[in-house]
Protein backbone atom coordinates (compact mmCIF):
# COMPACT_ATOMS: atom_id res chain seq x y z
CA UNK A 1 0.00 0.00 0.00
CA UNK A 2 1.43 3.88 -0.83
CA UNK A 3 1.19 5.34 2.54
CA UNK A 4 1.70 8.97 3.82
CA UNK A 5 2.86 9.40 7.19
CA UNK A 6 1.78 13.14 8.75
CA UNK A 7 3.33 14.18 11.72
CA UNK A 8 5.28 16.66 13.77
CA UNK A 9 8.90 17.25 13.39
CA UNK A 10 9.19 16.79 17.30
CA UNK A 11 7.37 13.41 16.56
CA UNK A 12 10.01 12.25 14.28
CA UNK A 13 11.47 9.63 16.09
CA UNK A 14 7.80 7.71 16.11
CA UNK A 15 7.33 8.18 12.07
CA UNK A 16 11.39 6.79 11.75
CA UNK A 17 10.27 3.74 14.06
CA UNK A 18 7.09 3.08 12.09
CA UNK A 19 9.08 2.83 8.63
CA UNK A 20 11.18 0.50 10.15
CA UNK A 21 8.16 -1.51 10.57
CA UNK A 22 6.30 -1.00 7.37
CA UNK A 23 9.11 -1.47 5.12
CA UNK A 24 6.59 -4.01 3.02
CA UNK A 25 4.92 -1.16 2.16
CA UNK A 26 5.72 2.29 -0.17
CA UNK A 27 5.72 4.70 2.61
CA UNK A 28 6.37 8.54 2.53
CA UNK A 29 6.86 11.18 4.88
CA UNK A 30 8.04 14.76 4.63
CA UNK A 31 11.41 15.57 6.82
CA UNK A 32 9.97 19.35 6.42
CA UNK A 33 14.21 20.50 6.92
CA UNK A 34 13.19 22.64 3.55
CA UNK A 35 10.39 24.43 2.59
CA UNK A 36 10.20 26.42 -0.24
CA UNK A 37 7.48 28.17 -2.41
CA UNK A 38 5.89 24.85 -4.47
CA UNK A 39 6.40 22.86 -1.46
CA UNK A 40 2.36 22.47 -0.62
CA UNK A 41 2.61 21.55 -4.24
CA UNK A 42 4.81 18.29 -3.38
CA UNK A 43 2.71 17.36 -0.40
CA UNK A 44 -0.36 17.31 -3.04
CA UNK A 45 1.49 14.93 -5.67
CA UNK A 46 1.95 12.40 -2.44
CA UNK A 47 -1.24 12.89 -1.48
CA UNK A 48 -2.47 12.38 -4.82
CA UNK A 49 -0.21 9.35 -5.13
CA UNK A 50 -0.89 7.61 -1.72
CA UNK A 51 -3.65 5.30 -0.99
CA UNK A 52 -3.21 5.62 2.75
CA UNK A 53 -3.01 8.60 5.20
CA UNK A 54 -1.13 7.89 8.91
CA UNK A 55 -1.79 10.69 10.84
CA UNK A 56 0.79 10.62 14.14
CA UNK A 57 -0.97 12.05 17.10
CA UNK A 58 0.36 14.45 19.70
CA UNK A 59 -0.51 17.90 21.59
CA UNK A 60 1.43 19.13 18.74
CA UNK A 61 0.59 17.21 15.93
CA UNK A 62 -2.99 18.31 16.39
CA UNK A 63 -2.36 22.00 17.30
CA UNK A 64 -0.21 22.54 14.19
CA UNK A 65 -1.68 24.07 11.04
CA UNK A 66 0.50 21.94 8.37
CA UNK A 67 -0.51 18.63 9.68
CA UNK A 68 -4.18 19.71 10.46
CA UNK A 69 -4.14 21.07 6.65
CA UNK A 70 -2.16 17.38 5.28
CA UNK A 71 -5.30 15.63 7.54
CA UNK A 72 -7.97 17.46 5.90
CA UNK A 73 -6.59 17.55 2.61
CA UNK A 74 -6.37 13.34 2.77
CA UNK A 75 -9.87 13.19 3.95
CA UNK A 76 -11.12 15.55 1.27
CA UNK A 77 -9.55 12.93 -1.38
CA UNK A 78 -11.01 10.41 -0.16
CA UNK A 79 -8.02 8.51 1.65
CA UNK A 80 -8.09 6.01 4.26
CA UNK A 81 -7.10 7.66 7.34
CA UNK A 82 -5.15 5.69 10.17
CA UNK A 83 -4.48 7.79 13.58
CA UNK A 84 -2.11 6.84 15.79
CA UNK A 85 -1.70 8.03 18.98
CA UNK A 86 2.21 8.93 19.86
CA UNK A 87 2.06 10.92 22.69
CA UNK A 88 -0.81 11.79 25.51
CA UNK A 89 -3.15 14.51 23.86
CA UNK A 90 -7.07 14.25 24.18
CA UNK A 91 -8.25 13.06 20.62
CA UNK A 92 -11.00 15.06 18.61
CA UNK A 93 -14.04 12.87 17.85
CA UNK A 94 -14.15 12.87 14.17
CA UNK A 95 -10.55 11.32 14.60
CA UNK A 96 -11.44 9.34 18.07
CA UNK A 97 -14.50 7.98 15.67
CA UNK A 98 -11.93 5.90 13.68
CA UNK A 99 -10.60 4.02 16.08
CA UNK A 100 -7.21 5.62 16.85
CA UNK A 101 -4.16 2.97 17.64
CA UNK A 102 -2.34 3.53 21.20
CA UNK A 103 1.63 3.03 21.21
CA UNK A 104 2.37 5.89 24.07
CA UNK A 105 3.80 3.39 25.79
CA UNK A 106 5.54 2.13 23.16
CA UNK A 107 4.96 -0.39 19.54
CA UNK A 108 4.61 -4.02 20.88
CA UNK A 109 3.25 -6.88 19.22
CA UNK A 110 -0.97 -6.32 19.43
CA UNK A 111 -0.70 -2.49 18.36
CA UNK A 112 1.53 -3.93 15.45
CA UNK A 113 -0.66 -6.36 14.55
CA UNK A 114 -3.76 -3.89 14.80
CA UNK A 115 -2.40 -1.48 12.41
CA UNK A 116 -0.92 -3.87 9.79
CA UNK A 117 -4.62 -5.81 9.82
CA UNK A 118 -6.50 -2.23 9.64
CA UNK A 119 -3.87 -1.51 6.27
CA UNK A 120 -4.67 -5.12 4.87
CA UNK A 121 -8.13 -4.48 5.22
CA UNK A 122 -8.05 -1.45 3.32
CA UNK A 123 -6.42 -2.62 0.79
CA UNK A 124 -8.90 -5.42 0.42
CA UNK A 125 -11.88 -2.95 0.59
CA UNK A 126 -10.11 -0.72 -2.16
CA UNK A 127 -11.51 2.25 -1.46
CA UNK A 128 -12.00 4.65 -4.42
CA UNK A 129 -10.11 7.77 -4.86
CA UNK A 130 -11.82 11.35 -5.03
CA UNK A 131 -11.15 14.09 -7.42
CA UNK A 132 -9.21 16.92 -5.65
CA UNK A 133 -11.05 19.59 -7.50
CA UNK A 134 -9.67 23.06 -7.20
CA UNK A 135 -8.15 22.45 -4.26
CA UNK A 136 -4.93 22.32 -5.81
CA UNK A 137 -4.61 25.75 -6.60
CA UNK A 138 -6.73 27.71 -4.03
CA UNK A 139 -5.28 26.01 -0.59
CA UNK A 140 -1.23 26.47 -1.74
CA UNK A 141 -0.45 30.19 -1.96
CA UNK A 142 1.14 31.78 0.75
CA UNK A 143 1.30 35.29 2.20
CA UNK A 144 4.65 35.77 3.64
CA UNK A 145 3.26 38.26 6.13
CA UNK A 146 0.94 35.90 7.38
CA UNK A 147 2.95 33.19 7.81
CA UNK A 148 5.59 35.34 9.92
CA UNK A 149 2.32 36.40 12.30
CA UNK A 150 1.32 32.51 12.65
CA UNK A 151 4.93 31.37 13.27
CA UNK A 152 5.25 34.09 16.15
CA UNK A 153 2.16 33.30 17.67
CA UNK A 154 2.98 29.61 17.71
CA UNK A 155 6.01 30.86 19.13
CA UNK A 156 4.63 32.91 21.78
CA UNK A 157 2.57 29.15 22.73
CA UNK A 158 5.25 26.99 22.87
CA UNK A 159 4.55 25.48 19.52
CA UNK A 160 8.05 24.82 18.24
CA UNK A 161 7.58 22.53 15.49
CA UNK A 162 4.89 24.76 13.99
CA UNK A 163 6.78 28.38 14.33
CA UNK A 164 9.59 26.81 12.36
CA UNK A 165 7.54 25.92 9.56
CA UNK A 166 5.69 28.64 9.61
CA UNK A 167 8.70 30.53 9.14
CA UNK A 168 10.22 28.26 6.99
CA UNK A 169 7.17 29.34 4.37
CA UNK A 170 7.52 33.30 5.47
CA UNK A 171 11.56 33.57 4.15
CA UNK A 172 10.90 30.63 1.10
CA UNK A 173 8.19 33.30 -0.05
CA UNK A 174 9.80 36.05 0.29
CA UNK A 175 9.17 37.82 3.46
CA UNK A 176 10.79 41.01 3.95
CA UNK A 177 11.29 43.78 6.44
CA UNK A 178 14.02 46.30 7.44
CA UNK A 179 14.05 45.70 10.95
CA UNK A 180 13.52 42.30 11.40
CA UNK A 181 16.26 39.20 10.77
CA UNK A 182 14.14 36.14 9.69
CA UNK A 183 17.29 33.68 10.23
CA UNK A 184 17.85 35.51 13.56
CA UNK A 185 14.11 34.60 14.35
CA UNK A 186 14.58 31.18 12.72
CA UNK A 187 17.54 30.03 14.00
CA UNK A 188 16.16 30.58 17.80
CA UNK A 189 12.82 28.59 16.92
CA UNK A 190 14.74 25.96 15.52
CA UNK A 191 17.13 25.92 18.79
CA UNK A 192 14.19 25.57 20.92
CA UNK A 193 12.65 22.88 18.66
CA UNK A 194 16.11 20.65 18.74
CA UNK A 195 15.60 21.13 22.77
CA UNK A 196 12.36 20.22 22.66
CA UNK A 197 12.93 17.53 20.24
CA UNK A 198 15.81 15.69 22.56
CA UNK A 199 13.66 16.08 25.52
CA UNK A 200 10.74 13.87 23.84
CA UNK A 201 12.90 11.51 22.79
CA UNK A 202 15.25 11.28 26.45
CA UNK A 203 11.94 11.17 27.89
CA UNK A 204 10.34 8.19 25.60
CA UNK A 205 13.69 6.08 26.01
CA UNK A 206 13.08 6.54 30.04
CA UNK A 207 9.56 5.43 29.90
CA UNK A 208 10.37 2.71 27.41
CA UNK A 209 13.02 1.30 30.36
CA UNK A 210 10.69 1.87 33.41
CA UNK A 211 8.03 -0.46 31.74
CA UNK A 212 10.65 -2.86 31.18
CA UNK A 213 11.83 -2.62 35.21
CA UNK A 214 8.31 -2.97 35.97
CA UNK A 215 7.68 -6.17 34.11
CA UNK A 216 9.09 -9.02 35.98
CA UNK A 217 10.20 -10.98 33.11
CA UNK A 218 11.99 -7.93 31.41
CA UNK A 219 13.62 -6.41 34.89
CA UNK A 220 16.98 -7.42 34.72
CA UNK A 221 17.26 -5.97 30.84
CA UNK A 222 15.42 -2.56 32.17
CA UNK A 223 17.89 -2.12 34.71
CA UNK A 224 21.12 -3.11 32.41
CA UNK A 225 19.21 -0.21 29.86
CA UNK A 226 19.18 2.29 33.03
CA UNK A 227 22.55 2.26 33.64
CA UNK A 228 23.12 2.89 29.67
CA UNK A 229 20.88 5.59 29.58
CA UNK A 230 22.39 7.05 33.08
CA UNK A 231 25.87 7.03 31.48
CA UNK A 232 24.53 9.72 28.70
CA UNK A 233 21.67 11.35 30.88
CA UNK A 234 23.18 11.54 34.55
CA UNK A 235 20.73 14.06 35.80
CA UNK A 236 17.57 12.57 33.99
CA UNK A 237 15.38 10.67 36.95
CA UNK A 238 12.18 11.83 37.37
CA UNK A 239 11.48 8.64 38.96
CA UNK A 240 14.16 8.17 40.91
CA UNK A 241 15.36 5.02 40.03
CA UNK A 242 19.23 4.94 41.47
CA UNK A 243 17.77 6.66 44.43
CA UNK A 244 15.95 3.65 44.95
CA UNK A 245 17.14 0.71 43.19
CA UNK A 246 18.14 -1.23 46.24
CA UNK A 247 14.14 -1.28 46.22
CA UNK A 248 12.69 -1.20 42.94
CA UNK A 249 9.86 -3.47 42.59
CA UNK A 250 8.05 -1.38 45.56
CA UNK A 251 9.28 1.73 44.69
CA UNK A 252 9.22 1.71 40.79
CA UNK A 253 4.70 0.37 40.66
CA UNK A 254 4.37 3.72 42.60
CA UNK A 255 6.52 5.88 40.99
CA UNK A 256 5.50 4.61 37.19
CA UNK A 257 1.80 6.00 38.57
CA UNK A 258 2.79 9.30 38.55
CA UNK A 259 5.28 11.78 36.45
CA UNK A 260 5.82 15.21 36.33
CA UNK A 261 6.77 16.29 33.09
CA UNK A 262 10.25 18.26 33.37
CA UNK A 263 10.67 17.71 36.85
CA UNK A 264 14.81 16.75 37.43
CA UNK A 265 16.41 17.07 40.66
CA UNK A 266 19.63 18.59 40.95
CA UNK A 267 21.67 17.37 43.88
CA UNK A 268 23.75 20.04 45.83
CA UNK A 269 26.45 18.39 48.13
CA UNK A 270 26.59 19.44 51.90
CA UNK A 271 28.60 22.81 52.10
CA UNK A 272 29.07 26.09 52.89
CA UNK A 273 27.42 29.42 51.77
CA UNK A 274 28.21 33.07 53.12
CA UNK A 275 24.88 34.83 53.52
CA UNK A 276 23.62 38.66 54.53
CA UNK A 277 22.60 38.27 58.13
CA UNK A 278 19.58 41.13 58.51
CA UNK A 279 19.74 40.69 62.25
CA UNK A 280 23.01 42.08 62.23
CA UNK A 281 23.00 45.09 60.08
CA UNK A 282 24.33 43.10 57.00
CA UNK A 283 27.05 41.22 58.24
CA UNK A 284 27.90 38.22 56.04
CA UNK A 285 28.23 34.62 58.34
CA UNK A 286 29.05 31.64 56.86
CA UNK A 287 26.92 29.16 56.90
CA UNK A 288 27.05 25.22 56.36
CA UNK A 289 24.05 23.67 54.09
CA UNK A 290 23.47 20.40 54.52
CA UNK A 291 22.84 18.21 51.25
CA UNK A 292 19.74 18.82 49.15
CA UNK A 293 18.15 18.94 45.77
CA UNK A 294 16.55 21.60 44.14
CA UNK A 295 14.60 21.12 40.79
CA UNK A 296 16.51 21.77 37.66
CA UNK A 297 13.78 24.15 36.31
CA UNK A 298 11.14 26.95 37.57
CA UNK A 299 8.21 25.28 38.24
CA UNK A 300 6.01 25.21 34.41
CA UNK A 301 2.29 25.86 32.96
CA UNK A 302 2.24 22.12 32.11
CA UNK A 303 3.31 21.27 35.66
CA UNK A 304 1.11 23.26 37.22
CA UNK A 305 -1.91 22.77 35.33
CA UNK A 306 -1.62 18.89 36.38
CA UNK A 307 -1.87 20.25 40.63
CA UNK A 308 -4.90 22.24 39.27
CA UNK A 309 -6.75 19.23 37.31
CA UNK A 310 -6.19 16.65 40.00
CA UNK A 311 -9.21 16.26 42.25
CA UNK A 312 -6.12 15.99 45.03
CA UNK A 313 -4.37 19.03 44.11
CA UNK A 314 -5.90 22.60 44.09
CA UNK A 315 -8.98 22.21 44.38
CA UNK A 316 -8.79 19.62 47.98
CA UNK A 317 -9.36 21.56 50.54
CA UNK A 318 -6.90 19.71 52.12
CA UNK A 319 -4.40 21.12 50.34
CA UNK A 320 -4.73 24.88 51.96
CA UNK A 321 -4.84 23.37 55.33
CA UNK A 322 -0.64 23.83 56.54
CA UNK A 323 -1.64 27.69 57.65
CA UNK A 324 -5.06 29.03 58.48
CA UNK A 325 -4.51 32.30 56.59
CA UNK A 326 -3.44 29.93 53.16
CA UNK A 327 -7.52 28.20 53.87
CA UNK A 328 -9.01 31.78 54.13
CA UNK A 329 -7.52 32.37 51.18
CA UNK A 330 -8.63 29.65 49.12
CA UNK A 331 -12.01 30.43 50.33
CA UNK A 332 -12.16 33.81 48.97
CA UNK A 333 -10.16 33.10 45.92
CA UNK A 334 -10.95 28.97 44.81
CA UNK A 335 -9.46 29.36 41.72
CA UNK A 336 -6.02 30.24 40.54
CA UNK A 337 -5.19 33.34 38.29
CA UNK A 338 -4.47 32.58 34.57
CA UNK A 339 -0.79 32.70 32.97
CA UNK A 340 -0.18 35.44 31.03
CA UNK A 341 2.15 34.03 28.76
CA UNK A 342 1.14 30.51 26.98
CA UNK A 343 3.46 26.91 26.49
CA UNK A 344 3.46 24.32 28.35
CA UNK A 345 7.62 24.56 29.03
CA UNK A 346 7.56 28.45 30.39
CA UNK A 347 7.30 29.29 33.85
CA UNK A 348 4.00 29.27 35.84
CA UNK A 349 3.25 33.04 36.37
CA UNK A 350 0.87 34.84 38.63
CA UNK A 351 1.16 32.20 41.84
CA UNK A 352 1.10 33.52 45.01
CA UNK A 353 2.87 32.12 48.28
CA UNK A 354 0.33 30.09 49.58
CA UNK A 355 -0.87 28.42 46.08
CA UNK A 356 2.89 27.91 45.58
CA UNK A 357 3.17 26.12 48.97
CA UNK A 358 0.09 23.96 48.18
CA UNK A 359 1.71 22.88 45.37
CA UNK A 360 4.75 21.24 47.61
CA UNK A 361 2.05 19.83 49.96
CA UNK A 362 0.80 17.89 46.79
CA UNK A 363 3.56 17.19 44.71
CA UNK A 364 4.80 15.74 48.31
CA UNK A 365 1.89 13.49 48.26
CA UNK A 366 2.67 12.29 44.53
CA UNK A 367 6.19 11.41 45.42
CA UNK A 368 6.21 10.09 48.70
CA UNK A 369 8.57 12.49 50.21
CA UNK A 370 8.80 16.14 51.27
CA UNK A 371 9.12 18.75 48.48
CA UNK A 372 9.10 22.37 49.47
CA UNK A 373 10.32 25.82 48.58
CA UNK A 374 13.73 26.37 49.15
CA UNK A 375 15.62 28.89 51.85
CA UNK A 376 18.14 31.68 51.39
CA UNK A 377 21.08 29.76 52.38
CA UNK A 378 20.11 26.60 50.15
CA UNK A 379 19.63 29.26 47.26
CA UNK A 380 23.29 30.85 48.06
CA UNK A 381 24.90 27.25 47.96
CA UNK A 382 23.26 26.50 44.77
CA UNK A 383 24.32 29.77 43.16
CA UNK A 384 27.70 30.00 43.91
CA UNK A 385 28.85 26.27 44.96
CA UNK A 386 32.64 26.00 46.30
CA UNK A 387 34.16 28.40 43.76
CA UNK A 388 32.11 31.53 45.17
CA UNK A 389 30.74 32.31 41.19
CA UNK A 390 29.98 35.52 40.57
CA UNK A 391 27.83 34.65 38.16
CA UNK A 392 25.76 30.78 37.77
CA UNK A 393 28.29 30.53 35.16
CA UNK A 394 31.09 31.73 36.18
CA UNK A 395 32.73 34.95 36.31
CA UNK A 396 31.91 38.30 33.72
CA UNK A 397 28.33 38.97 32.65
CA UNK A 398 26.76 37.70 29.76
CA UNK A 399 23.33 38.50 28.65
CA UNK A 400 22.83 35.55 26.43
CA UNK A 401 23.17 33.19 29.45
CA UNK A 402 20.03 34.37 31.46
CA UNK A 403 16.77 36.45 30.58
CA UNK A 404 17.06 40.03 32.98
CA UNK A 405 16.29 43.50 31.55
CA UNK A 406 19.90 43.89 29.90
CA UNK A 407 18.37 40.45 27.46
CA UNK A 408 15.73 42.36 26.03
CA UNK A 409 13.44 39.54 25.93
CA UNK A 410 10.66 41.15 27.73
CA UNK A 411 9.14 38.19 28.68
CA UNK A 412 9.59 34.97 30.66
CA UNK A 413 11.93 32.02 28.35
CA UNK A 414 10.73 28.58 28.36
CA UNK A 415 12.82 26.92 31.25
CA UNK A 416 15.44 25.11 29.13
CA UNK A 417 16.40 27.53 27.44
CA UNK A 418 19.98 28.78 29.18
CA UNK A 419 21.68 25.22 29.00
CA UNK A 420 24.89 28.01 29.15
CA UNK A 421 23.86 29.49 31.76
CA UNK A 422 23.65 27.27 34.47
CA UNK A 423 24.73 27.03 38.09
CA UNK A 424 27.73 24.68 39.44
CA UNK A 425 25.04 21.82 39.66
CA UNK A 426 23.30 22.05 36.63
CA UNK A 427 20.26 24.21 37.78
CA UNK A 428 18.78 27.00 35.39
CA UNK A 429 16.91 30.58 35.74
CA UNK A 430 19.24 31.39 38.95
CA UNK A 431 19.41 34.91 37.52
CA UNK A 432 16.17 36.07 35.99
CA UNK A 433 13.50 34.93 33.82
CA UNK A 434 10.84 34.99 37.00
CA UNK A 435 11.28 35.82 40.99
CA UNK A 436 11.01 32.83 42.93
CA UNK A 437 9.22 32.42 46.34
CA UNK A 438 11.15 31.18 49.19
CA UNK A 439 10.72 29.74 52.86
CA UNK A 440 12.03 32.79 54.28
CA UNK A 441 9.91 35.55 55.96
CA UNK A 442 10.46 39.53 56.24
CA UNK A 443 11.99 40.19 60.15
CA UNK A 444 8.05 42.13 61.06
CA UNK A 445 6.61 37.84 60.07
CA UNK A 446 4.16 39.69 57.94
CA UNK A 447 5.85 38.96 54.54
CA UNK A 448 7.95 36.55 52.16
CA UNK A 449 10.60 36.60 50.59
CA UNK A 450 11.38 36.55 46.65
CA UNK A 451 14.89 35.85 44.92
CA UNK A 452 16.52 35.30 41.57
CA UNK A 453 15.10 38.40 39.19
CA UNK A 454 12.74 38.49 36.58
CA UNK A 455 12.91 39.56 33.17
CA UNK A 456 12.48 42.77 33.90
CA UNK A 457 15.37 43.40 36.08
CA UNK A 458 18.64 44.71 35.85
CA UNK A 459 21.19 42.59 36.76
CA UNK A 460 21.61 44.05 40.19
CA UNK A 461 18.85 42.92 41.36
CA UNK A 462 19.37 39.02 40.17
CA UNK A 463 22.51 38.76 42.52
CA UNK A 464 21.67 36.16 45.27
CA UNK A 465 21.76 37.97 48.24
CA UNK A 466 19.07 40.67 46.84
CA UNK A 467 15.62 40.25 47.71
CA UNK A 468 12.10 41.65 48.26
CA UNK A 469 9.70 40.76 51.07
CA UNK A 470 6.28 40.88 49.55
CA UNK A 471 2.49 39.76 50.79
CA UNK A 472 2.24 36.15 50.60
CA UNK A 473 -1.27 36.82 48.43
CA UNK A 474 0.48 38.63 45.89
CA UNK A 475 0.97 37.52 42.37
CA UNK A 476 2.41 39.09 39.52
CA UNK A 477 3.47 38.33 35.99
CA UNK A 478 7.24 38.15 37.00
CA UNK A 479 6.85 35.45 40.08
CA UNK A 480 6.82 31.64 39.90
CA UNK A 481 8.66 29.24 42.19
CA UNK A 482 10.78 25.89 42.44
CA UNK A 483 10.97 23.11 44.01
CA UNK A 484 13.65 21.55 46.89
CA UNK A 485 13.63 18.27 48.60
CA UNK A 486 16.08 17.20 51.26
CA UNK A 487 18.75 14.50 49.66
Amino acid sequence: MKIFISYARIDKAYCMELMELLNDHNVWFDSRLHVGQNWWHEILKKLEWCEGFIYLLSPDSLQSSYCQREYDMAKNMGRVIFPILVRDTPIPKDLAELHYIDITLGINLDTLRMLLTSIHHAELSKIPKRAIGIIEKSDTTTDPMDAFTGGMDALKKGLFDDAVFLLKLAKANGYKSPFIKIDAVLEEAELHLNAQMEHIERERNYRHIVELIRTPITEKIGWEAYETFRAQYPNYDPDNLNKNQLDETHRIKKMYRFSLPLLEWCKVPSGKAEIVDTSKKGQRQTVVVPPFALSKYIVTNAQFTMFVDDPKGYHNKARWQFDPLAYQTYLKHPHPKDSKYEGDERPRTRVTWYEAMAFCGWLSDKLGYEVSLFSYSQWVRAFMGDDKRTYPWGSGFDKSRCNTRESEIKMPNVVRRYENGTSPFGIHDMMGNVWEWTTDISTDGDKKIIRGGSFTSPIERADPHFAYDIDPNTFHITIGFRVVHLD
